[in-house]
């Protein structure tokens, strides 16, 4: 079985109904609060005379990086790992004649592909929105207008980027516990707290990973001129600290796991 075999079978795994819930719901909620801002408070929303795809644009991925995409990470990695959780299942997965990293890392990529893959499903998703609301307001000129499709994408990538250290964790945790409660529990917790360090625009932020995805970008909501954030080039420093994040994490599990005892 060669790696891309692997992943093809990891996800498979998950394609059952949890995991397809929970991403069917996520990009509802999304959609749903970005048409309803637009509806209640079209003024507000749009711009006349201006790229009305700009300001939808920074929206969505105010919305993602704040309020959506971290709980939509801890359920799903909670999800996707309690299919091998439930009934020893890591026993028997390790019955494979392969390497436990090797199979802890193909199910890793699996996961890592169906969130990005989740969170790019979205775009054709609000291209169709956006036409929808200029065929209710056409005014305001989304038609005349061309949908920012690399900027769409670029803004994804970087939200994805700053998830990075919430998902080593997060992958960490649920291989630790053999459950489902205390991983989405600490999980939940840690992103409320992160969500409140957020806000007070102080530079401790930058050493708990699960406000990353709050103050990686300036997303209009929060103050962050006094958190510390340097500009690398392509990359923050925070989207770095979450890429560091991820990979000291999702070493531990690799060590964790290969010194497991399952017998």
């Amino acid at each position: 079985m060669n790696i891309i075999q692997s992943i093809h079978s990891e996800l498979i795994k998950l394609k059952y109904a949890p995991i397809y819930w929970l991403i069917g719901f996520i990009c509802f909620c999304c959609l749903a609060i970005i048409f309803t801002a637009h509806i209640v408070d079209i003024n507000n929303a749009v711009s006349l005379g201006a790229n009305p795809w700009h300001k939808m644009m920074h929206v969505y991925t105010g919305i993602m990086a704040i309020f959506i995409s971290s709980p939509f990470i801890i359920l799903l990695i909670g999800a996707a790992l309690y299919i091998e959780n439930q009934s020893r299942g890591w026993k028997q997965v390790y019955t494979i004649p392969k390497s436990r990293r090797y199979l802890l890392l193909s199910k890793l990529t699996a996961i890592l592909l169906t969130i990005l893959s989740g969170m790019l499903v979205l775009i054709p998703l609000l291209v169709v929105m956006g036409y929808i609301i200029g065929m209710m307001f056409p005014e305001y000129e989304f038609s005349y207008y061309a949908p920012p499709f690399l900027e769409l994408l670029k803004s994804i990538l970087l939200i994805f980027i700053s998830l990075l250290g919430i998902i080593g964790i997060q992958f960490f945790l649920c291989l630790k516990f053999k459950g489902f409660l205390v991983p989405a529990s600490f999980g939940i917790l840690a992103f409320i707290c992160g969500l409140i360090l957020s806000t007070t625009n102080k530079s401790i932020v930058l050493l708990f990973p699960y406000g990353y995805p709050m103050i990686a970008r300036d997303q209009g909501m929060f103050k962050v001129d006094k958190v510390g954030i340097e500009d690398l080039g392509p990359f923050t420093n925070v989207e770095l600290y979450s890429i560091i994040t991820f990979l000291i994490f999702i070493l531990f599990s690799l060590i964790m796991e290969t010194r497991k005892n399952i017998n």
